[in-house]
């Protein structure tokens, strides 16, 4: 074995593990040039910045999701709100006028044509006119009144359509406040027949409100005038100065100004 041939053998067989050994470590070294000389470096850069940028998407796309949900709900606001408008509108009528805005525009037509034959309106016929479906004033085939009617019957169209106003609000809920005030109507181009026609109509006039007159005629005209009417007269002598008068402070007190 230790002969010529058997230390060949040894030799040759260390000779492989050196080759062997030599090889791997020339593997090692290669790969370790690989690693010294490669671009390895600009590529982990790339790679930050592809993370930078995806990481800067994903946040966008999470402040969209979240502005989505918030214009979600806006629009389900909006939604709910269009849905109850669209109830609401169903609701009214389909000319403007529901039946109980009929009837109250009849009723007042039907008595301001009364008013207007008691206070002697003799322009036409009181029952031609019309209560106006845009203004609600009385008209007369569309016409304003003032085009058909002397001045003295265009004060009783004004006395007439007040009173019934003011009476309307004892047939129907109306917005009125209950109170009407006259200012010399006899002064007004009315005669005395037509004047004594507005008392007694103010007097018959529904009870659930008040009705005030103010009148220089003389008393015992004005009593003559509502013989048999329930009112009530308060009478001022020229001495006592005008109705209305300026109320001062003096202290705590009220005091006439006169």
């Amino acid at each position: 074995m230790w002969g010529p041939s058997g230390n060949w053998r040894f030799y040759h067989n260390e000779l492989n593990n050196l080759e062997k050994d030599i090889d791997r470590y020339a593997e090692d070294i290669s790969r370790l040039k690989q690693d010294v000389y490669s671009d390895e470096n600009v590529f982990d850069e790339e790679y930050l910045r592809e993370k930078i940028r995806l990481e800067n998407l994903i946040k966008n796309y999470e402040e969209a999701l979240v502005d989505m949900a918030d214009f979600r709900n806006e629009f389900d606001k909006l939604h709910a709100q269009h849905k109850e408008l669209t109830r609401q509108r169903r609701r009214l009528p389909e000319h403007g006028f529901s039946t109980s805005d009929n009837k109250k525009l009849d009723a007042l037509q039907k008595l301001v044509v009364d008013y207007l034959s008691e206070f002697g309106f003799s322009s036409f016929d009181p029952k031609l006119l019309n209560i106006s479906k845009d203004s609600y004033l009385p008209t007369r085939e569309g016409f304003d009144l003032g085009f058909d009617t002397s001045a003295s019957d265009g004060i009783r169209v004004i006395w007439s359509y007040l009173i019934s106003l003011f009476s309307l609000r004892e047939i129907f809920q109306t917005n009125h406040p209950g109170i009407l005030i006259f200012d010399e109507p006899r002064q007004q181009e009315a005669n005395k027949l037509s004047f004594a026609g507005l008392l007694k109509g103010a007097s018959q006039a529904p009870v659930a409100g008040q009705i005030i007159f103010a009148t220089s005629e003389e008393e015992e005209k004005l009593k003559d005038a509502l013989e048999g009417c329930k009112y009530t007269l308060r009478s001022f002598s020229p001495e006592e100065g005008k109705i209305l008068r300026k109320l001062e402070l003096v202290g705590s007190e009220l005091i006439d100004g006169n």
